[in-house]
């Protein structure tokens, strides 16, 4: 029975690697194509403040709705800043083996495919742009937050070695068709610039979806949730523009005398027929007219007695409060968006309501991280095994905090206390400590702690002095007994 159960785990982890990695990329990018690639890349001119908005919602697909958004509104562009600044926190990977354990040399392996990814490798080529782990990240989850997922190509350099993967391409999601040929098995096609298809059916492409709908093979962004109250509010707002302009300013009122003009008027006008004075009368009224369209406020008026001059107040014109609508569209904004609403500007709420906000948003951001995890654990132990070994990559990142390291540092403390207590006993490993204080493996040096029993009663009576204990009180250990004795190791609460 045993014999049968190891047979079945060796045919359960056996790794079968491509025959052949495809030379160079096979992807491409939105600003290529080939029947202009010796010319300039155009320069954007958006001119968003000339756009209608009910004509440009009518005539784009939400996706290219959501990254219109998050470059010209203010509430989208806000949100999307604030989720890839308090987002970007330290990448760190640790490599396992079949059975679980740490995978020392698969770690060192690792660390130079990053290296290969991250740095360059062929300076002949000329320019190189920014190959940095830090703006991968950055790309990788704005990909996320305007099309809901992120993908990236490894890209093989035979000029540099065989089988050695020197470049991460990343590729736009929403150029990506999917295919099901087979039940249950989805493949990507990718549109270039130029209309053709591009196949990507490889083993060097990876894709990770971020609260992708089960039943759709096509991601879409979080915040196209947030396109009809935004279009709501803007247009309430345009409106309002509109009204302000032709009724919430005082405006001249010229009362013309036809009387007084008539008076003055050269004899073959007062001769003529009614339609000839009606004319000479519309004249004079568009001379008046045009003289006092382009006044100036500090403009001196002078006119003659052939027509008055006042000014028209509109008042009760503006009298509708929008102060509510315009409430409700905000908070509609701020839900769609998953933002903590001090971050738009708009943090009324209590602190209770405010502490629940902030805790959901940094949810959401660990999401996020953990969609862009989740793709570089794909990308990195492909890298591996390819390699030769058989270990996996799972990469994590720290989680984000609004707080500074100074303000944190008791919650790090404590939870140092506990992993300190957890390695003692044998719970943890060295490791396992390190990653999770450090995003690191042990020293190769140290000694091996775990299981050791280093932290002693005597070690839980230490006290730790923090921000909010500044003399030192001891704690409900050190309270329980006598610190100038030894009876402290010798009480049963301690132990």
């Amino acid at each position: 029975m045993m014999l049968d159960l190891t047979v079945k785990l060796n045919q359960v982890a056996s790794i079968i690697l491509p025959k052949n990695l495809p030379s160079g990329s096979v992807s491409s990018t939105p600003t290529f194509s080939t029947s202009s690639s010796d010319q300039a890349l155009p320069t954007p001119d958006r001119q968003s403040h000339t756009k209608d908005i009910l004509d440009y919602r009518q005539s784009t697909n939400d996706s290219d709705i959501v990254k219109d958004l998050a470059k010209t509104d203010s509430d989208v562009s806000t949100t999307v800043s604030s989720y890839l600044a308090v987002a970007n926190t330290k990448m760190a990977f640790v490599c396992n083996d079949i059975s679980g354990a740490v995978d020392r040399n698969a770690q060192a392996l690792v660390n130079q495919i990053l290296l290969n990814l991250t740095t360059t490798l062929d300076y002949s080529s000329g320019f190189t742009g920014d190959k940095s782990l830090e703006s991968y990240n950055a790309l990788l989850r704005y990909q996320i937050l305007v099309s809901g997922a992120c993908c990236g190509e490894l890209i093989q350099d035979k000029k540099v070695a065989l089988n050695v993967l020197s470049d991460f391409r990343l590729v736009n999601p929403d150029s990506l068709e999917w295919y099901e040929k087979t039940v249950g098995r989805l493949t990507p096609v990718q549109k270039s610039s130029d209309g053709s298809d591009i196949d990507l059916d490889i083993p060097t492409f990876f894709y990770s979806s971020h609260h992708q709908d089960p039943n759709s093979a096509y991601a879409v962004s979080p915040f196209v949730s947030v396109i009809n109250s935004i279009y709501a509010r803007k247009r309430i707002i345009e409106d309002l523009y509109r009204m302000m302009s032709i009724n919430g300013y005082p405006r001249i009122k010229i009362k013309v005398l036809e009387e007084t003009i008539m008076k003055y008027a050269p004899e073959e006008v007062k001769r003529g027929d009614q339609v000839k004075k009606q004319n000479y009368l519309q004249s004079y009224i568009n001379v008046i007219q045009n003289a006092y369209s382009n006044v100036k406020s500090d403009q001196p008026l002078v006119f003659t007695d052939s027509y008055d001059v006042d000014v028209l107040e509109t008042k009760g014109v503006l009298s509708l409060d929008i102060t509510p609508i315009i409430s409700i569209l905000n908070s509609q904004n701020q839900t769609a968006l998953k933002i903590v609403g001090t971050i738009l500007g708009r943090g009324e709420n209590g602190v209770n309501t405010a502490s629940a906000e902030t805790r959901v948003f940094l949810k959401n951001v660990e999401d996020l991280n953990s969609t862009v995890a989740r793709l570089w654990s794909q990308a990195l132990t492909f890298a591996l095994r390819l390699s030769g070994s058989s270990s996996y990559v799972k990469v994590f990142f720290e989680k984000p905090s609004f707080n500074s390291e100074v303000e944190d540092a008791p919650k790090k403390v404590v939870n140092q206390s506990i992993l300190q207590k957890d390695l003692s006993l044998g719970i943890i490993t060295d490791d396992e400590y390190c990653l999770a204080m450090w995003g690191r493996l042990s020293l190769p040096n140290a000694p091996v702690l775990s299981g050791t029993g280093f932290l002693d009663s005597k070690g839980l009576t230490e006290v730790v002095n923090t921000p909010n204990d500044p003399k030192g009180q001891p704690d409900s250990y050190q309270r329980s007994g006598d610190p100038d004795s030894s009876n402290v190791s010798n009480d049963n609460n301690v132990k």
